[in-house]
C-alpha cells in the first residue's frame, strides 16, 4: 500500500485520487424499488416460504433472519417482484428507519423486497458489489447521505434524492483488492465474535453447574453432587451449603443519589443503570457530569471503593459490575445499587452468584411486587446467596474469572479489529492510501 499523491476536488464528495472516476448513483447501478407495495394492495396475504426483506432485517453489513420476518408465496412473489429479481451478489440498502444500512445477498434464494429497502444491481465491469457495500458502510458516506435524506421525525431517502448521489470509482482491480482486504478483516471479526459467543456459552454452563452445586469442587477435583436440600426462594442446593441474606454478608447496601443536580460541561461523571452493561461499568464521553460541590455533598458520608458490587435496581433490573478502580472519580444515580461485601475474599463469588438465573429470579419477584418498577434497598438486602465452603467459593470464582479473562481477551481483540476496519475504510475507500494492483 502507498499514500496517494495527486487528488482532485469533487463537489459534494470531496478529494479523491485524480485517476478515479465519478458516476451518479443512477448511472452506476440499477435500482429495484418496490416500496409502497403490500399484500393487501395486491389483494393477497402473507404466507409461504419466500422471505420478505425489510429495514427490520437489514443490519449494517448483514441480514438478520432472527428478527420477525414476513414470508410470501410464489404467487405473491410473481405479483410483487414485477421489475426484476434479487440475485446472489445484489445489494440491499435501507432507505428509512434506519436509512443507510446495507448488506449483500449471499445465497440463491428468492427474496421479496418489502418495506423501506431497495435492491441495487451493479455492472460488474464497472463496480465490484463488495466495494460498493463497504463504501455504503463508511462513515463519510453516511455523512454524505444525510445531505439527501428527507423527513423530520423519520429520516428517509426518496427515489428523487438518489439521482443526486455520486459514487467515486477506482479501477475494478483496485476495487477488488480493497474489497478483499476489508473482507479479510470482516472474516476475522466474525471468527472473533463466534469465539466470544462460544466462551460465553461455556461460562453460562459453568455458572449453572458450579453456582448451584450440581458440580462440586473439593481438593481441586470436580464431582457431581447427589445430595441436595430444598431452600425457599432459591431451590435445590447441596446439603452442606449455607444460605445467607445479602444484608448479612454486607457492610453497606446503598443506592446512588436521589438529588437533583445541575449538569456541567466539565465535571465528575454521574452514571446510571444504562452505564452498567455486560458485566462492566462504562463511563461514556457524553455522560452527565456534575460539579465538585455536588459530588462532595453526595459522598460526605461514604465513598465508593474498589471491589464494591454494582447492581441496577431501576429500569432494566439485575445488571451487575465490580468497581475495579477507585482512583477515578464518578458517582451514580439512584438506579444503581452499591453493595460492599464484608469478606474481601467473598465479593467475586457473590458477583458471579448475582448473575445466576436463580438469583435473577429473586430480583424479578421483587420487581413484580413493587409499585415503583424497581427494587427497594431493604428488599435487595433480603435476597439470598447460597454459600459453599471458603475453599469451594474460591475455586468457583477462579474458574469463572479465568473464563471471563478468555472473553475479555477476545473482546479486546474484537475492538482492535473494528478500529482497524474503520481506519482501513477511511484510508482505502477515499483513496488516501492506495493498494498495489497487478
Amino acid at each position: 500500500m502507498r499514500v496517494s499523491a495527486e487528488f482532485k476536488e469533487v463537489k459534494s464528495i470531496g478529494r479523491i485520487p485524480i485517476d478515479w472516476e465519478v458516476k451518479s448513483f443512477l448511472e452506476a447501478v440499477e435500482i429495484l424499488d418496490f416500496r409502497g407495495k403490500t399484500p393487501l394492495k395486491l389483494g393477497m396475504k402473507w404466507g409461504g416460504d419466500i422471505p420478505a426483506l425489510s429495514a427490520n432485517n437489514v443490519k449494517m453489513g448483514y441480514i438478520d433472519f432472527n428478527l420477525p420476518t414476513h414470508y410470501g408465496s410464489l404467487e405473491l412473489y410473481n405479483n410483487w417482484m414485477t421489475k426484476g429479481d434479487i440475485n446472489k451478489g445484489d445489494i440491499i440498502l435501507t432507505t428509512e428507519a434506519p436509512a443507510g444500512n446495507v448488506a449483500v445477498i449471499e445465497d440463491d434464494r428468492k427474496y421479496i423486497l418489502s418495506q423501506r429497502v431497495i435492491g441495487i444491481k451493479t455492472d460488474n465491469i464497472l463496480i465490484n458489489n463488495y466495494f460498493l457495500k463497504y463504501y455504503f458502510m463508511s462513515e463519510f458516506f453516511k455523512e454524505y447521505l444525510n445531505q439527501f435524506t428527507t423527513g423530520s421525525t423519520v429520516v428517509g431517502i426518496s427515489q428523487k434524492s438518489l439521482a443526486y448521489l455520486n459514487i467515486p470509482i477506482p479501477s475494478i482491480k483496485e476495487q477488488e483488492k480493497i474489497s478483499k482486504i476489508l473482507s479479510n478483516v470482516d472474516m476475522n471479526i466474525e471468527k472473533t465474535e463466534a469465539a466470544i459467543a462460544k466462551y460465553k456459552q461455556v461460562k453460562k454452563g459453568l455458572m449453572d453447574d458450579l453456582l448451584t452445586g450440581k458440580v462440586r469442587i473439593k481438593g481441586g477435583k470436580k464431582f457431581r453432587e447427589t445430595r441436595f436440600k430444598e431452600v425457599k426462594g432459591i431451590g435445590k442446593i447441596p446439603w452442606d451449603w449455607e444460605v445467607k441474606a445479602l444484608l448479612d454478608i454486607s457492610t453497606q447496601i446503598k443506592d446512588g443519589t436521589h438529588g437533583t443536580h445541575k449538569d456541567v460541561e466539565k465535571g465528575i461523571p454521574l452514571l446510571s443503570a444504562k452505564d452498567i452493561n455486560n458485566g462492566k461499568m462504562n463511563i461514556p464521553d457524553d455522560c452527565r457530569r456534575i460539579s465538585r460541590d455536588d459530588y462532595s455533598s453526595i459522598h460526605k458520608n461514604y465513598r465508593l471503593e474498589k471491589n464494591d458490587l454494582l447492581i441496577t435496581i431501576v429500569g432494566t433490573i439485575g445488571r451487575t459490575a465490580i468497581i475495579e478502580d477507585n482512583n477515578i472519580e464518578f458517582t451514580f444515580q439512584r438506579s444503581v445499587g452499591i453493595v460492599r461485601i464484608k469478606d474481601e475474599d467473598f465479593y467475586k463469588y457473590v458477583y458471579y452468584y448475582m448473575n445466576l438465573e436463580q438469583y435473577q429470579n429473586q430480583l424479578d419477584k421483587l420487581v413484580n411486587a413493587s409499585a415503583q418498577g424497581g427494587i427497594y434497598l431493604g428488599s435487595l438486602g433480603g435476597t439470598f446467596i447460597a454459600k459453599p465452603s471458603f475453599e469451594e467459593q474460591q475455586s468457583i470464582a477462579i474458574i469463572l474469572e479465568n473464563q471471563d479473562q478468555l472473553i475479555n481477551k477476545e473482546e479486546k481483540y474484537l475492538e482492535k479489529l473494528n478500529k482497524l476496519k474503520i481506519g482501513l475504510m477511511e484510508d482505502l475507500l477515499t483513496g488516501k492510501v492506495r493498494v498495489d494492483v497487478d
